[in-house]
């Protein structure tokens, strides 16, 4: 009987998202965040930011992992009494950046960067800004956007040489604004993955290529074959979102201001 190794979870779920290549990063929305990829060499942080662990194909696969996710805008739409559609709704008339606006998500405390004692913080808000729910659910989007964002620019620091494509996973991918927020500010497109459990998909995945390419399936022969197998058996991607030209330099500017009131506050 031949029997497949297996993996974690998130290898697994960067098996059926696609991403066993460099470039293709999965960046999954749940109650945490976590973006990881496929790299061909190792990605050794220190610090102990990035995760260096190994993906399934015999490569490897460099892991962020944020504490503060889908739960930050959930907190504000249970607040405000609304629908999802009816919040989205009112967030996406709002202007990229939020006028000036910065919600840092750090509710629970954060991992990445290591603040466990941060809180989270609104910083920006003027008068007319009260009440203005779908203003501060944009905000709320965007600021775990721009924690990801950092934890991405991390890994660049460390080796990950690109990020051509993002695959989306998990509750939060189902939100269209959310993808379009994340396409505009990483600049790049985002594939939202129609399989809702990538883990379970990713290690059926390997246990089909593992009949499929037998004894041929060993050593480093086995990790080009099981590439090969992905590319052409993998679950076909869902919907892309592209970036919305003229939104990055808003976008930047509001990085950049998350970042220095994260360090000022909490570093």
């Amino acid at each position: 009987v031949r029997v497949a190794p297996g993996g974690g979870d998130n290898a697994m779920s960067a098996l059926a998202a696609g991403a066993v290549q460099d470039g293709t990063m999965v960046m999954s929305l749940g109650t945490s965040g976590t973006l990881f990829g496929c790299s061909s060499t190792p990605v050794v942080d220190k610090s102990g930011v990035i995760c260096p662990f190994c993906d399934a194909t015999g490569a490897y696969l460099p892991l962020i992992c944020t504490l503060n996710c889908t739960e930050v805008g959930e907190d504000v739409r249970k607040s405000a009494g609304l629908s999802h559609a009816e919040i989205t709704a009112l967030a996406a008339a709002e202007e990229a950046g939020c006028s000036g606006l910065n919600y840092l998500p750090y509710l629970r405390g954060e991992r990445t960067p290591n603040w466990p004692q941060a809180s989270g913080a609104l910083v920006g808000i003027r008068h007319d800004m009260i009440g203005k729910w779908g203003l501060l659910y944009r905000a709320a989007l965007e600021g775990v956007t721009y924690s990801l964002l950092a934890g991405v620019n991390q890994m660049k620091a460390f080796g990950v040489s690109k990020v051509s494509e993002l695959r989306l996973v998990g509750g939060g991918a189902k939100n269209a604004l959310w993808g379009e927020i994340i396409a505009s500010c990483f600049g790049v497109p985002v594939t939202v993955v129609e399989e809702a459990e990538t883990a379970a998909m990713g290690a059926a995945l390997q246990a089909a290529a593992m009949l499929k390419l037998g004894a041929a399936g060993e050593g480093e022969g086995g990790a080009k074959g099981m590439k090969a197998f992905m590319a052409a058996h993998g679950p076909p991607p869902g919907k892309t979102i592209q970036p919305v030209a003229g939104d990055a330099k808003l976008y930047q500017a509001a990085f950049e201001r998350h970042e220095k009131l994260g360090g000022k506050l909490f570093g």
